[in-house]
Protein backbone atom coordinates (compact mmCIF):
# COMPACT_ATOMS: atom_id res chain seq x y z
CA UNK A 1 0.00 0.00 0.00
CA UNK A 2 2.80 2.09 0.75
CA UNK A 3 4.10 2.38 -2.68
CA UNK A 4 0.73 3.21 -4.32
CA UNK A 5 0.25 0.71 -6.54
CA UNK A 6 -3.36 1.54 -6.70
CA UNK A 7 -2.79 5.34 -7.84
CA UNK A 8 -3.48 5.94 -11.32
CA UNK A 9 -0.40 7.43 -12.21
CA UNK A 10 1.68 4.52 -11.28
CA UNK A 11 3.90 3.25 -13.76
CA UNK A 12 3.02 -0.33 -14.21
CA UNK A 13 4.29 -0.83 -17.89
CA UNK A 14 7.32 -3.08 -16.45
CA UNK A 15 5.25 -5.43 -14.42
CA UNK A 16 4.62 -8.74 -16.06
CA UNK A 17 1.27 -9.70 -17.46
CA UNK A 18 -0.83 -12.62 -15.47
CA UNK A 19 -3.57 -14.52 -16.71
CA UNK A 20 -7.01 -13.81 -15.09
CA UNK A 21 -8.93 -17.04 -14.27
CA UNK A 22 -6.21 -18.98 -13.43
CA UNK A 23 -4.17 -19.34 -10.11
CA UNK A 24 -1.37 -18.06 -9.33
CA UNK A 25 0.56 -21.60 -9.08
CA UNK A 26 -0.68 -22.91 -12.46
CA UNK A 27 1.71 -20.00 -13.82
CA UNK A 28 4.64 -20.83 -12.07
CA UNK A 29 3.98 -18.64 -9.07
CA UNK A 30 4.88 -20.69 -6.08
CA UNK A 31 3.81 -17.51 -3.70
CA UNK A 32 1.43 -16.46 -0.47
CA UNK A 33 1.00 -12.85 0.32
CA UNK A 34 -0.17 -9.58 -1.54
CA UNK A 35 -0.08 -9.31 -4.91
CA UNK A 36 -1.64 -6.35 -7.28
CA UNK A 37 -3.60 -6.83 -10.70
CA UNK A 38 -4.40 -3.83 -12.37
CA UNK A 39 -6.09 -3.04 -15.67
CA UNK A 40 -7.16 0.33 -17.69
CA UNK A 41 -10.58 0.69 -19.11
CA UNK A 42 -12.99 3.24 -20.83
CA UNK A 43 -16.73 2.61 -20.73
CA UNK A 44 -18.55 2.36 -24.05
CA UNK A 45 -20.50 5.17 -25.05
CA UNK A 46 -24.26 3.33 -25.11
CA UNK A 47 -23.70 2.79 -21.09
CA UNK A 48 -24.76 6.38 -20.41
CA UNK A 49 -25.59 6.57 -16.80
CA UNK A 50 -25.79 3.02 -15.97
CA UNK A 51 -24.40 1.65 -12.98
CA UNK A 52 -20.93 -0.09 -13.23
CA UNK A 53 -19.75 -3.24 -11.46
CA UNK A 54 -16.96 -5.13 -10.51
CA UNK A 55 -17.65 -8.78 -10.38
CA UNK A 56 -15.50 -11.74 -9.82
CA UNK A 57 -16.25 -15.03 -9.49
CA UNK A 58 -13.70 -16.51 -6.95
CA UNK A 59 -10.53 -15.16 -5.59
CA UNK A 60 -7.84 -16.82 -3.59
CA UNK A 61 -8.43 -16.04 -0.57
CA UNK A 62 -9.22 -12.18 0.01
CA UNK A 63 -8.95 -8.39 -2.59
CA UNK A 64 -9.62 -4.90 -2.08
CA UNK A 65 -10.62 -2.67 -5.20
CA UNK A 66 -9.57 0.70 -6.04
CA UNK A 67 -10.76 2.10 -8.83
CA UNK A 68 -9.31 5.70 -10.25
CA UNK A 69 -6.86 5.68 -6.79
CA UNK A 70 -9.65 5.42 -4.73
CA UNK A 71 -10.38 2.30 -2.51
CA UNK A 72 -13.89 0.87 -2.83
CA UNK A 73 -14.71 -2.25 -1.37
CA UNK A 74 -12.80 -5.52 0.23
CA UNK A 75 -14.42 -8.53 0.36
CA UNK A 76 -13.20 -11.58 3.02
CA UNK A 77 -11.14 -11.10 5.97
CA UNK A 78 -7.68 -11.85 6.72
CA UNK A 79 -8.79 -11.93 10.74
CA UNK A 80 -11.63 -13.95 10.59
CA UNK A 81 -10.14 -16.36 7.57
CA UNK A 82 -13.09 -15.49 5.33
CA UNK A 83 -12.30 -16.26 2.10
CA UNK A 84 -13.66 -15.54 -1.45
CA UNK A 85 -12.39 -18.37 -3.02
CA UNK A 86 -15.85 -20.14 -4.45
CA UNK A 87 -17.73 -16.64 -3.79
CA UNK A 88 -19.28 -14.29 -6.45
CA UNK A 89 -18.54 -11.17 -5.49
CA UNK A 90 -19.62 -7.43 -6.87
CA UNK A 91 -18.39 -4.13 -6.35
CA UNK A 92 -20.59 -0.87 -7.10
CA UNK A 93 -17.67 1.57 -9.11
CA UNK A 94 -20.46 4.04 -10.20
CA UNK A 95 -19.64 6.54 -7.09
CA UNK A 96 -15.75 6.84 -8.89
CA UNK A 97 -16.13 5.52 -12.48
CA UNK A 98 -15.15 8.20 -15.27
CA UNK A 99 -17.60 7.51 -17.62
CA UNK A 100 -15.77 9.75 -20.49
CA UNK A 101 -12.04 8.88 -20.23
CA UNK A 102 -9.38 6.14 -19.08
CA UNK A 103 -10.23 4.40 -15.57
CA UNK A 104 -7.56 2.48 -13.93
CA UNK A 105 -8.80 -0.76 -11.62
CA UNK A 106 -6.57 -1.82 -9.00
CA UNK A 107 -6.94 -5.14 -7.36
CA UNK A 108 -5.02 -6.05 -4.44
CA UNK A 109 -5.09 -9.88 -3.91
CA UNK A 110 -4.43 -11.52 -0.22
CA UNK A 111 -3.39 -15.65 -0.41
CA UNK A 112 -2.86 -17.23 2.73
CA UNK A 113 -1.88 -20.57 1.02
CA UNK A 114 -2.78 -22.63 -1.76
CA UNK A 115 -3.39 -21.10 -5.54
CA UNK A 116 -3.68 -17.51 -5.20
CA UNK A 117 -4.91 -15.05 -7.40
CA UNK A 118 -8.21 -14.06 -9.62
CA UNK A 119 -9.28 -17.27 -10.43
CA UNK A 120 -12.88 -18.17 -11.17
CA UNK A 121 -14.88 -16.43 -14.18
CA UNK A 122 -17.20 -14.37 -14.30
CA UNK A 123 -14.25 -11.96 -14.42
CA UNK A 124 -15.45 -8.24 -15.49
CA UNK A 125 -16.80 -5.07 -15.50
CA UNK A 126 -20.33 -4.85 -16.14
CA UNK A 127 -23.66 -2.58 -16.15
CA UNK A 128 -26.20 -4.99 -14.67
CA UNK A 129 -24.79 -7.84 -12.65
CA UNK A 130 -28.01 -10.17 -12.47
CA UNK A 131 -27.23 -12.20 -15.39
CA UNK A 132 -24.17 -13.02 -13.56
CA UNK A 133 -25.02 -13.65 -10.04
CA UNK A 134 -25.01 -17.28 -8.65
CA UNK A 135 -28.30 -19.37 -8.20
CA UNK A 136 -28.61 -20.16 -11.85
CA UNK A 137 -25.88 -23.05 -12.93
CA UNK A 138 -26.62 -21.86 -16.64
CA UNK A 139 -24.81 -18.95 -15.90
CA UNK A 140 -22.17 -20.32 -14.17
CA UNK A 141 -21.88 -23.30 -16.74
CA UNK A 142 -21.61 -21.23 -19.22
CA UNK A 143 -18.80 -18.82 -18.03
CA UNK A 144 -16.64 -21.54 -17.59
CA UNK A 145 -17.36 -22.96 -20.83
CA UNK A 146 -16.83 -19.79 -22.08
CA UNK A 147 -14.11 -17.96 -20.56
CA UNK A 148 -14.88 -14.57 -22.59
CA UNK A 149 -18.40 -15.07 -22.36
CA UNK A 150 -18.38 -12.85 -19.08
CA UNK A 151 -16.15 -9.76 -20.53
CA UNK A 152 -17.94 -6.53 -21.60
CA UNK A 153 -17.69 -6.43 -26.10
CA UNK A 154 -15.61 -3.63 -25.44
CA UNK A 155 -12.89 -5.93 -23.44
CA UNK A 156 -13.09 -8.37 -26.60
CA UNK A 157 -12.26 -5.69 -28.67
CA UNK A 158 -9.03 -4.43 -27.21
CA UNK A 159 -7.62 -7.44 -25.58
CA UNK A 160 -7.87 -6.40 -22.48
CA UNK A 161 -4.94 -7.43 -20.41
CA UNK A 162 -4.41 -7.65 -16.68
CA UNK A 163 -1.07 -6.98 -15.39
CA UNK A 164 0.51 -8.56 -11.77
CA UNK A 165 3.23 -8.02 -10.02
CA UNK A 166 4.49 -5.93 -6.82
CA UNK A 167 4.89 -9.14 -4.19
CA UNK A 168 4.44 -7.40 -0.88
Amino acid sequence: ISQRWYAESFDDSKWSDIKIGELWETQGYDYDGYAWYRVKFSLPNDWGNDNVFLILGGVDDIYGAYLNGRFVASHGSLERRITVYNAFTSTNLTPVVNRTGENTMAVRVYDWGGGGGIWKPPIAIVSDVKPFRPGGEIVRDAAIEHPDWALPRWAKKKGLAWTMVGME
